[in-house]
């Protein structure tokens, strides 16, 4: 579907499947990661594809509660055929992000839509797991579209690199009036990309 050339990551405690898109910046990978279904049975512990192209979706709760009702379970997920109108990507440029979206957006529900942006980092220590630290609202100088709808340039006061940017989308709608299907994304910017001939 829409999502060929991402990676599939499945998540054991939420029992979800989220999308990975990366690019490489000044030798270093880094990119994004979006929701793709939730509400699996059992938390997800191995994803394998099938011949058809569907994916297998092996889960368990073993070793580790899950947000699952079941304690293990096979599920299978097929793409229907039909595009859904769902944030894509995101890419990092040297003022800010590229979001990109699975069909064009109304230009008209841009001028009402939000875009949210906050950064933070983690502790990397010893001690299992870390609270969100050093927490930041970040301000969008400016949002515009692509001529063919298809993306928004987003200009930010400022970037953090070494840090996770979180890209939440509030009241966009696709130019035949669907809702977005996942509106939040995640960002790990590592390496803030040098600006090219239009400024991005």
């Amino acid at each position: 579907g829409p999502y060929q050339g991402q990676i599939m990551v499945g998540d054991q405690y939420s029992a979800e499947i989220f999308r990975v898109s990366l690019e490489q910046v000044d030798g270093r990978w880094q990119g994004g990661c979006y929701p793709l279904r939730s509400g699996l049975k059992a938390g997800v512990t191995r994803l394998a594809w099938a011949a058809d192209g569907s994916l297998w979706c092996g889960m368990t709760t073993r070793g580790w509660p899950s947000l699952g009702t079941s304690t293990e379970g096979l599920q299978r997920m097929r793409w229907t055929g039909k595009v859904p109108f769902d944030l894509l990507e995101i890419q990092a440029v040297a003022n800010g992000f590229i979001t990109t979206f699975t069909s064009p957006i109304n230009p008209d529900s841009l001028k009402s839509a939000e875009f949210k942006v906050r950064s933070w980092t983690y502790h990397q220590w010893s001690t299992y797991g870390s609270p969100l630290v050093d927490e930041a609202e970040h301000q969008v100088v400016s949002v515009s579209a692509s001529p063919d709808g298809l993306s928004v340039h987003l200009q930010l006061s400022d970037l953090r690199p070494g840090f996770v940017h979180e890209i939440a989308i509030v009241d966009l709608e696709s130019n035949d009036g669907r809702e977005l299907l996942h509106d939040t994304g995640w960002y790990t910017l590592l390496a803030i990309p040098a600006a090219d001939s239009t400024g991005e």
